[in-house]
């Protein structure tokens, strides 16, 4: 279940237009910490939040990966005050308008105290772009189903599935030769 959960969640946010689980580093990391996150996932930008509050922001365009290395985070990152950000509650039309008209390759969302909440990405407008037809959700979501059993025990699985937003629910009952196939239908 666990595995089944943790993948659906990996695709629920794939396209979430807000991006709730995004790693945000520390301005007291070095930027080598920095380069090696960006080896692992990809990613090229970066909130600098510090005890939840977010004071800056990092991008691969801000620090030179053969000199910068030993440098910490606050050394380089963009000032909290030079960072576009929009306040929690934004629609995601406002604040894909807002990446576009602004240039901005991420959009980092605060509550009204200055807590980072979650970013807005460009990269998921020109996938959005690139993929007219994407099996998406009313919020921007790529859809995903899970498999189930007829056995007593997946009603949690199914359960976990529903609560992450799982679209479909796929019963597998072999051949529906059972007591168990034959009670789901």
């Amino acid at each position: 279940i666990d595995d089944q959960v943790a993948l659906g969640k990996r695709i629920k946010k794939e396209k979430a237009g807000f991006n709730y689980d995004v790693i945000t580093v520390s301005p007291n990391d070095h930027i080598q910490d920095v380069m090696d996150i960006v080896r692992k996932t990809g990613y090229s930008a970066f909130p600098v939040v510090d005890d939840g509050k977010l004071v800056g922001l990092l991008t691969q365009k801000k620090y030179h990966p053969g000199k910068d290395a030993g440098k910490r985070v606050a050394s380089r990152m963009i000032p909290l005050d030079d960072v576009v950000t929009a306040r929690d509650g934004i629609s995601l039309e406002s604040a894909n308008k807002k990446l576009i008209t602004r240039g901005l390759g991420v959009l980092p969302i605060v509550d009204r105290r200055g807590d980072y909440v979650c970013s807005v990405f460009w990269t998921d407008i020109a996938k959005h772009v690139s993929y007219p037809n994407e099996c998406v959700d009313d919020e921007g979501r790529y859809r995903f189903g899970g498999a189930i059993s007829t056995f007593d025990e997946d009603i949690e699985r199914a359960e976990a599935l529903v609560n992450i937003g799982c679209d479909l629910l796929v019963v597998d009952t072999s051949d529906l030769k059972s007591d168990y196939g034959e009670a789901t239908i």
